[in-house]
């Protein structure tokens, strides 16, 4: 029985497609197990900038370009940065943006679940870019090497006109309600 699935007229497809136009690049979705959908940039990937010899390779066999890094804006007015953090224990990542994929597709798929685990039953993707991306990241890494796919975080808001902090008081759970926050900001 496959064990995943590119499924491009899906529900989670069309997700895949608002979220890339959204997102204004090019984005797969993925969900394991039936779980909720996590979003990836279908033609990058990152790598350890440790890992020179697979960037190289990865950038020469598939025609792949380095994405510069982009500078960091300005700091606010009146703010400045800590002189005494130290930042290097943390992963310098180097983004690779595809022009090609490798061809990879029908049973290749299989084997890219079994790489994901036993644990995982069934994948699906948006895309056939997607799963073909998925497929070659996890090949590398289960050589121990350091690569990933470029996930895409999700928006989070606060509700706008109310919220429930279950306070137990008698103002009730709604603090927007509260007189204490009833000012013209309606900061909470």
């Amino acid at each position: 029985m496959r064990a995943v699935h590119v499924r491009e007229q899906s529900s989670l497809a069309r997700l895949g497609e608002w979220r890339s136009r959204q997102a204004q690049a090019p984005l797969a979705a993925r969900r394991i197990d039936g779980g909720r959908p996590s979003f990836f940039v279908a033609n990058e990937v990152v790598v350890n900038a440790k890992e020179r010899d697979l960037i190289e390779e990865v950038t020469r066999r598939y025609g792949c370009e380095v994405i510069p890094e982009r500078p960091l804006p300005p700091l606010p007015e009146g703010m400045h940065r800590s002189k005494d953090v130290d930042m290097s224990g943390a992963p310098q990542l180097v983004s690779l943006r595809f022009h090609r994929l490798p061809g990879e597709t029908g049973d290749d798929l299989d084997e890219y679940a079994s790489r994901m685990g036993a644990s995982h039953r069934h994948v699906e993707f948006s895309s056939e870019l997607g799963a073909r991306l998925a497929l070659l990241v996890a090949r590398y890494r289960s050589e121990g090497r350091r690569i990933g796919l470029n996930l895409v975080g999700e928006h989070f808001a606060m509700p706008l006109s109310s919220a429930t902090e279950g306070s137990g008081l008698f103002f009730g759970p709604d603090p927007f309600a509260w007189q204490a926050f009833s000012g013209s900001s309606r900061i909470v």
